[in-house]
């Protein structure tokens, strides 16, 4: 593997021992060979670790780094960004799995745009909640409600518009971040991360939307989301609101910010 390889794809692991062989598998499988994988173990306490590092402790594609306590999913892949060798960023849940073309779609896009951030507009979703393979024949499509492709207009004035129109809309644009490809020069340039709170993706993709220049939109679901009764997103409680409504403060704060500066 190149020392240098085209894309990094981040995995935080935490309490997935289910899941994590099927999707560290869907990765390696992919048609795209020019990539590593950097496992963040954020002390996780089953056995996702102790799967990791016996069955990929000698790929020369993975690397795992750990955490001594749990930090959680912002700052776990805040710690693979800092990790990460390649030209690009993806990030992936250990839960999730990519079709086989992800990485070589990305890759083709990304030669050919130049972009800084690609973000792409679909997705599979699945309720399957066990360790068997996936099928892509039964499994939902979300479409993006964005449905523009090619360059993302720089004007900040549109991009604010289109990030508060996301839900109600078919001109709004998505935040997860498994929808984004970064440069990894690009994140560095702005200093750009995730915060320590559950809606974390919300943050960083209005970051992005505010600092980025060249983003290049496509209209390809790479991505199986899979929803579980377990998971963080799943489990709706006070904690998860109370982060919702201070992620939502702080990007409304940051617009006001961001108007001001730019009128």
């Amino acid at each position: 593997m190149s020392q240098t390889p085209f894309i990094s794809v981040i995995v935080p692991i935490y309490n997935v021992e289910r899941y994590v062989k099927i999707c560290i598998g869907s990765i390696l499988e992919q048609t795209f060979q020019d990539f590593e994988i950097v496992i963040v173990d954020d002390a996780t306490p089953d056995n996702s670790y102790n799967i990791c590092r016996e069955l990929y402790g000698n790929n020369e594609k993975i690397r795992i780094v750990r955490h001594e306590k749990n930090l959680g999913l912002g700052p776990a892949r805040n710690t693979g960004i800092a990790n990460a060798r390649g030209k690009y960023v993806y990030f992936v849940d250990s839960d999730d799995v990519l079709i086989p073309q992800a990485l070589d779609i990305l890759h083709a896009t990304a030669e050919h745009s130049d972009a800084d951030v690609i973000h792409t507009s679909g997705y599979y979703e699945t309720t399957q909640d066990d360790n068997k393979p996936i099928s892509l024949k039964d499994l939902k499509l979300e479409q993006e409600p964005y449905n523009k492709a090619g360059l993302l207009n720089e004007n900040i004035f549109y991009r604010l518009d289109r990030c508060c129109q996301r839900f109600d809309s078919d001109e709004g644009i998505r935040p997860m971040a498994w929808l984004f490809c970064c440069k990894k020069s690009a994140l560095e340039d702005f200093n750009l991360n995730f915060e320590p709170i559950i809606s974390e993706d919300e943050l960083f993709s209005f970051e992005l939307l505010c600092n980025v220049k060249k983003i290049f939109i496509i209209h390809k679901a790479l991505y199986i989301y899979r929803k579980r009764q377990n998971s963080i997103m799943s489990n709706y409680n006070f904690k998860r609101f109370a982060d919702g409504i201070f992620s939502l403060k702080i990007v409304v704060d940051k617009m006001k910010f961001v108007m001001n500066q730019n009128h």
